[in-house]
């Protein structure tokens, strides 16, 4: 079944608060901010961050307070992670897939043009290395941005 962009647009409107406020729930640690600067509020906005563990998608989401559509590999789409990510508003994508990574861009670009933040982690996977602060990234992003 496909579900029209602004149906989806609608309940990810609708569930961000509840989603927003089990964020905190998803991790056992303090979030400390480094930066007194505030995000400016102006969309669209792309909020690229470095990846190394699950929790990684809730601290940002908490981080930045807005609404953002988060880029996620298909993998967990049909598990209770995938559910979750679902109702928040993922743009699913198989890394392995050109066909598929061509309809994620394509998707993002049109988030970026209805003013939609989006929230990517360029890097592609859990960075668990102890010895580089980050792994190869994917330039999509890049290009994405121009």
């Amino acid at each position: 079944m496909i579900i029209p962009s602004f149906v989806k647009h609608f309940m990810h409107t609708l569930m961000h608060p509840l989603i927003r406020a089990l964020c905190p729930l998803l991790h056992k640690f303090p979030i400390q901010r480094f930066s007194g600067c505030s995000i400016r509020q102006c969309p669209p906005a792309l909020f690229v961050c470095n990846h190394s563990n699950m929790h990684d998608t809730p601290v940002a989401m908490e981080i930045i307070k807005r609404q953002a559509y988060v880029l996620a590999d298909d993998e967990p789409r049909k598990s209770i992670v995938g559910l979750a990510f679902s109702i928040n508003g993922a743009v699913w994508v198989n890394r392995n897939s050109t066909d598929s990574r061509t309809k994620a861009m394509r998707s993002m670009q049109e988030h970026l043009r209805k003013d939609h933040d989006l929230l990517l982690f360029p890097e592609g996977t859990w960075n668990g290395t102890d010895c580089l602060p980050m792994l190869p990234m994917s330039w999509s992003v890049v290009r994405l941005a121009k």
